[in-house]
């Protein structure tokens, strides 16, 4: 059980290497799209 799950342990280690780049990028985006909707809120009336 502990030798399983070290190597879990890596392949985790893995692959929040391979998401940590996009996932901070998605943020990145997901901050923009919400300056752009609450600038749109602020200078025009839905």
């Amino acid at each position: 059980m502990i030798k399983g799950y070290a190597i879990n342990e890596k392949r985790l280690k893995a692959l929040n290497r391979v998401i940590e780049v996009p996932a901070k990028g998605m943020t990145r985006l997901m901050e923009t799209i919400d300056r752009v909707s609450q600038y749109l809120k602020k200078n025009l009336i839905y």
